[in-house]
């Protein structure tokens, strides 16, 4: 047991975090993993989506690229955006410019990203 867990310490340590929630995932389904060693993973492995905000509130590159692809997508003008998202030109205006914007303007950028993605 002591093998795969450090294997997956060894993912987490190289920030393969997508490979160690496989990984951890697998041991987890194959008793691989002692009950103590899954307690110990799950303090130190955080959700997928709070690592998800993370990035985004780390790389507003990666926001503005969604809104791109939005905008590309919908064949929308910022208009259309604001109205349809309900968001304002100031919102728009700060993603432009990389500056930081409130978690609730982020989710539904995130949001009408994922809505497009699925279709």
């Amino acid at each position: 047991m002591i093998y795969h867990y450090e294997k997956l310490l060894d993912f987490w340590m190289a920030g393969k975090l997508e490979e160690a929630d496989k990984y951890f995932d697998w041991c987890k389904k194959e008793g691989l993993l002692s009950q103590e060693q899954i307690e110990e993973w799950n303090k130190r492995s955080p959700d997928t989506y709070d690592r998800f905000e993370e990035i985004l509130e780390k790389n507003p590159n990666l926001l503005f690229d969604l809104y791109c692809k939005i905008k590309n997508k919908r064949n929308w003008d910022n208009d259309k955006l604001c109205e349809y998202l309900k968001i304002s030109k100031e919102d728009i205006d700060d993603i432009k410019s990389l500056k930081p914007i409130s978690t609730k303007i982020r989710n539904k950028i995130v949001e009408e990203y994922i809505r497009i993605w699925r279709h």
